[in-house]
């Protein structure tokens, strides 16, 4: 009675695992089997699309998932061979499909696909698109293909040419696998200008960048020839963490990262980031700094970082209607109080990125942070990142200094609200108060005067920051 009653029980429970392990010829177990999976293969199977034009995603980089995606196979082959009249079955086989996908066990996963396809009872239209994409990772012997290559890393699936972030379903562009060597064939392609993407589940990619050189752009012509495109995936710059938890306005930060022998030069890149909850951050803004490092490390106060020339804050509206513009973009970088993901990207010497310390759409775990100490922060400030423009404004006025002067007149480039123009004049206004410009100043002067369609002042501004770089 207790083998036949406790398992009803326990699945009521969700006790899944309790049943796995003492009850697994039980009337229940073929449910606990399909339902534990669920999820895994959609967690797991989230694609990240990259090339030279950006990176996007179709879900998160990585989720918790309930069970490993191989204890998710075992228990769906489990559920297969013990239960092939299960009434979720085809939808079984369907999930294992995907995971044999993930784990580049083609094979298998295009019999299932196959099989299915093949089933009245279970019509899925991926079935079709699936199949055809798995036949594409074989040599046609007979037939030249118009565009071949190499994808030098373990990416399990080489989609190309989406011109745009919308990516469609399966079919509506070329789209191919690699074989197990890592090599691609397009055949029958017509001839024009195409974008290369290509798109893995994210661990494959995971600790490697995408080396930009060559890879995006490609113009096929009408002649019966092959062009080869070698796409590389070279491995993360290594970053040492900084040497203190909190900075001061007047500390150095020295950044320190493992060289690159093909990179000509680094460029730092700072991140606002805000910790939602154990693990977890989202981004706020992202600065990448014009300086050419040729060493691997570079150094900088916190006082300059908060007055790093930046013209043109982003803005932006959130959900429930809130207009805010960048934070660091109006009370600098590494403003008190905040937080900085930093990152180090490698190019060559043509100007190429080729290498980066940071994965893709990575903000979980442990970050390479730069945190600020909150002396100096006033109230004015908190106005300001809260959005509360025109209140930050008359508080910013009444403080009169320097700093609060400049906060201001970024404010108005940028505008007051949604939709609406910067107030390049007023912006001006604050700016000539300044009496000892930074380099960040004069160039924000200069996008105002650009603005305002003024060439002699633009000129006169253009000079003085001339003379600054000499004298530098």
């Amino acid at each position: 009675m207790i083998y036949f009653i406790a398992p009803a029980l326990f699945y009521q429970a969700g006790k899944y695992n309790a049943i796995i392990r003492w009850f697994p010829t039980s009337a229940v177990t073929a449910d606990v089997l399909y339902e534990s999976t669920e999820g895994v293969f959609v967690r797991d199977n989230q694609m990240i699309y990259v090339g030279e034009k950006g990176t996007f995603m179709t879900g998160p980089a990585e989720l918790p998932e309930p069970m490993s995606e191989e204890e998710a196979v075992r228990r769906l082959e489990w559920l297969l061979q013990d239960f092939p009249t299960y009434k979720y079955v085809n939808a079984a086989k369907g999930r294992l499909a995907y995971l044999y996908m993930n784990q580049n066990r083609w094979d298998e996963a295009e019999r299932i696909f196959q099989e299915l396809s093949k089933n009245e009872k279970y019509i899925n239209s991926r079935n079709a698109s699936e199949i055809k994409i798995l036949a594409t990772r074989h040599e046609r012997p007979y037939e030249l293909p118009k565009l071949s290559g190499t994808v030098l890393v373990d990416v399990s699936l080489a989609p190309t040419e989406a011109s745009s972030y919308y990516m469609p379903p399966p079919d509506h562009y070329p789209i191919v696998m690699t074989d197990e060597n890592g090599r691609f064939r397009f055949y029958g392609i017509e001839a024009g200008a195409y974008t290369l993407t290509l798109g893995t589940v994210f661990r494959n990619i995971k600790g490697h960048t995408l080396s930009s050189a060559g890879v995006d752009e490609i113009e096929l012509s009408s002649e019966k020839s092959t062009q080869t495109v070698d796409v590389r995936f070279r491995k993360n710059i290594r970053y040492e963490p900084v040497s203190q938890p909190v900075y001061d306005a007047e500390d150095v930060v020295a950044l320190r990262w493992s060289s690159d022998p093909e990179a000509a030069y680094y460029k730092v890149e700072l991140t606002e980031v805000v910790k939602q909850a154990e693990g977890k951050w989202e981004m706020k803004g992202t600065h990448l700094f014009e300086e050419k490092h040729v060493k691997p490390e570079a150094e900088y106060t916190v006082d300059e970082l908060r007055h790093y020339p930046l013209v043109g804050g982003a803005t932006y509206l959130t959900l429930d209607n809130h207009y805010y513009i960048d934070n660091g973009y109006v009370l600098g970088i590494a403003y008190p109080g905040s937080q900085w993901k930093w990152t180090v990207k490698g190019y060559d010497h043509n100007d190429n990125a080729i290498s980066s310390s940071n994965d893709y759409m990575q903000f979980t775990g442990e970050l390479p942070l730069l945190t600020t100490s909150p002396a100096g922060f006033t109230e004015a400030d908190r106005l300001a990142l809260d959005g509360k423009y025109s209140e930050a404004i008359a508080m910013y006025e009444r403080e009169g200094s320097e700093d609060e002067i400049r906060k201001i007149a970024r404010i108005y480039f940028s505008g007051l609200e949604w939709e609406q123009d910067g107030d390049y004049a007023k912006a001006l206004t604050y700016l000539e108060r300044i009496q000892h410009p930074t380099t960040g100043d004069l160039k924000l002067m200069e996008a105002c005067y650009d603005q305002a369609k003024n060439a002699a002042k633009k000129q006169a501004v253009q000079k003085r920051l001339k003379q600054l770089a000499q004298n530098a």
